[in-house]
């Protein structure tokens, strides 16, 4: 099969193999012609047939690709391995599961994708434990399975995630009672129970509700009893507040088939699963189709990635199947890139023991189709956002279409987004400088894309300390797509009267994206001082010397400056450079002879051992220059002054809008990528806010009690 555009992924797995690749041709040597590659055979348990059929030909699909694309490449770089992926058919039942990964083990198979369901993950999981065979499911959920240390991965989160997800959508969506109908096994239950908790959680209540045996093909009794509990609910909450909350796989389309039949069950609103979401069956039956759409069926599913290589796989499945695959099919697609990269790592006739290993530590830098495959201590997927479907009409049609978001992330507050439409276009941010706030915004912007899933574009309005691109951004619209690069000079022009523009009040801070602490500089090789003390005397009795600056007196590096010449009785000749090429240059010729800068701005020349810093002008001493002294140990109680940079919008920006980009920005700043960025540009040096806002108002403060103090405002 010919690839003519290859999706980004490739090139995370092209670094890997050429490690791998290198170790192979140190060791052949001169060994001749290579030999032709061995195969490696990876087993695939899938619901081909039965209730979950549906996801079984989205996964079947992704993995048909998924072989092609890796051998493709595996061919392409040289590799001594091609993979081969046996698929067996478990009809969604536990006990032929079990069978079919049997036939597996005989033939010497040892890494298994699937099973897809928890119960047949826990019909067939003591086996594998015991006979050394890895499971790496893209679907299973249940949360009982995260067991630490067992030979089972899943490449997607359980179920604990997706209850918060229900819950939130049905308390936003006014519901206070919930009758649940679920099917009887693990994965019923367990999804059930924790709906139920988070639920009750909010305020609301899960009431006594209906379940059924998987075996189940007619549903009348089940609706009957559950139509006569739904009506005692509305009965006591009115229609309105109560819903259904259907916890099935297939099986669905036959239930909201007999749903018309009674009208209390038409009446409320339904909200259905993962194992029911984007079902083929639901909107391939008319009736189920319309029942669905009747009573608004809204189902949540692990989110689907928002990056180039997602939307390029999805495609090419959506192309074989003729309709939209989920999310855990793409996870299947993940699944064998990673089982290919731990058979590279630990070898085709690797142990059980160093095969695990080589899957956890390759899912924890890889980015594939479905994001970051990093796995939490139980073998389970760490993160996950929850799209909600429902069966919407178009035409003479009934379709699956994405009608909410809830976005998750440990660290912050998860929240449920039901206006996907923003942003569909474009993010400017505007700036008004070069350096190192460019560099910011490449980074940050860069991640941000793979999270929002549009452009991000930097205007550069540089000149006039900054002012130019304020101008701009105050006369932009505040619908969203514009926001401004702020930094510390902000907080200053505020402080000092130069703008009545507080950056920290009048605009909306929504990411505080680099801090950087300041530093004095000297050339290496400078023979009349080496440490401050005597940089201190020597200025004393030579006042000519010159220190290369940024911009105005009044911003951060002029009034540190000021403060040192006050604390220790001395004077300095400020140069000012509008470009950070010029300032470095200057010292590197000795037409300066200091520097005030940030460290990360001036790496290269740390590294290249051109410059040393003599004092750091901050509360401590900080991590990688534990031996250069504060001004404080020095003498000098100067204020807390920071290089900042971060972003902010407009202050009429409509809420819903602000609470968007302040979590995809967010998100962006605690990807790998920008933390390396961080780490790269030595801005991980002290810890970051966790509120924008107040820090922007914290710094117009110290600004101000310098001015107030100094008679200079």
């Amino acid at each position: 099969m010919e690839i003519k555009q290859r999706p980004g992924f490739y090139r995370v797995f092209h670094l890997f193999l050429i490690f791998v690749l290198l170790i192979g041709v140190a060791s052949a040597g001169c060994a001749g012609k290579k030999a032709a590659p061995e195969e490696v055979t990876i087993g695939a348990l899938l619901n081909l047939t039965g209730d979950g059929a549906s996801g079984g030909e989205s996964a079947n699909a992704a993995l048909k690709l998924a072989s092609e694309d890796v051998n493709d490449y595996l061919s392409e770089v040289g590799a001594d391995i091609k993979i081969k992926i046996v698929i067996e058919d478990t009809g969604t039942d536990p006990a032929l599961a079990l069978e079919k990964l049997k036939i597996l083990a005989k033939n010497g198979i040892k890494v298994v994708i699937g099973p897809q369901t928890s119960l047949e993950i826990e019909s067939v999981k003591d086996y594998a434990d015991r006979n050394n065979i890895l499971l790496i499911s893209p679907s299973s959920t249940a949360p009982s399975l995260a067991i630490s240390g067992d030979n089972l991965f899943r490449f997607c989160p359980d179920d604990t995630h997706q209850a918060k997800a229900l819950a939130a959508l049905m308390w936003q969506d006014n519901i206070r009672a919930v009758v649940p109908m679920w099917r009887d096994d693990n994965w019923g239950d367990e999804l059930a129970s924790a709906t139920k908790a988070d639920f009750d959680s909010l305020g609301g209540r899960v009431l006594e509700g209906i379940k059924y045996a998987p075996s189940t093909k007619d549903f009348l009794s089940e609706l009957s009893a559950l139509s006569a509990r739904v009506e005692e609910s509305a009965a006591a909450y009115g229609t309105k507040a109560v819903a259904v909350h259907l916890i099935s796989l297939d099986e669905a389309a036959v239930i909201l088939n007999q749903v018309p039949g009674h009208p209390v069950l038409s009446s409320v609103k339904w909200y259905g699963s993962d194992g029911a979401a984007l079902s083929r069956e639901i909107v391939g039956n008319e009736q189920s189709a319309q029942s669905a759409g009747a009573v608004g069926f809204a189902c949540p599913i692990y989110g689907e990635g928002k990056n180039d290589r997602y939307a390029l796989i999805q495609t090419r499945i959506q192309n074989e199947i003729k309709r939209r695959p989920d999310a855990y099919a793409l996870a299947g697609y993940d699944a064998a890139w990673v089982a290919t990269q731990a058979y590279l790592a630990a070898g085709v006739t690797g142990t059980l023991a160093a095969l695990k290993k080589a899957i956890l530590q390759v899912s924890q830098s890889y980015y594939g189709t479905t994001g970051w495959m990093v796995l939490n201590p139980a073998g389970d997927r760490e993160f996950a956002d929850y799209d909600f479907w429902a069966v919407l009409q178009e035409g003479n049609a009934f379709q699956w279409q994405h009608v909410a978001r809830y976005q998750i992330d440990p660290d912050l507050s998860s929240r449920l987004m039901t206006d996907l439409s923003f942003p569909s276009k474009p993010v400017r941010i505007i700036t008004g400088w070069l350096g190192g706030s460019e560099q910011f915004l490449k980074a940050v912007s860069a991640e941000a894309e793979k999270v929002m899933g549009v452009p991000v574009v930097l205007v550069n309005k540089v000149g006039n300390d900054g002012m130019d691109a304020t101008q701009e951004f105050q006369t932009s619209p505040a619908d969203g797509y514009t926001l401004i690069n702020t930094i510390d000079f902000h907080c200053a022009d505020f402080a000092s009267g130069k703008t009545d523009i507080n950056p920290a009040t009048d605009w909306i801070p929504i990411l505080t994206g680099n801090i950087a602490i300041t530093q004095i500089y000297i050339r290496a090789d400078e023979s009349r001082y080496s440490n401050w003390d005597e940089l201190v005397a020597y200025a004393k009795a030579n006042p000519e010397l010159k220190i290369a600056t940024v911009g105005s007196p009044l911003y951060l590096e002029g009034l540190y400056i000021s403060g040192l010449e006050q604390a220790f009785g001395m004077g300095f000749q400020q140069v000012s450079y509008e470009r950070s090429a010029e300032r470095y240059a200057s010292l590197v010729g000795g037409r300066t002879d200091l520097l005030i800068e940030q460290p990360g701005d001036i790496k290269e020349f740390l590294d290249s051992g051109k410059f040393k810093p003599v004092l750091t002008l901050w509360k401590e001493r900080v991590k990688g220059f534990e031996n250069v002294p504060t001004a404080k140990e020095e003498g000098a109680n100067l204020a807390a002054l920071l290089r900042i940079r971060g972003l902010a919008l407009p202050k009429d920006t409509p809420p819903d809008r602000v609470e968007s980009l302040r979590e995809g920005f967010r998100l962006a700043f605690k990807s790998n990528g920008f933390q390396r960025h961080l780490e790269e540009n030595l801005l991980n040096l002290i810890s970051y806010p966790e509120d924008p806002a107040s820090f922007m108002e914290e710094q117009v403060k110290v600004y101000q009690k310098m001015y107030s103090s100094s008679g200079q405002k």
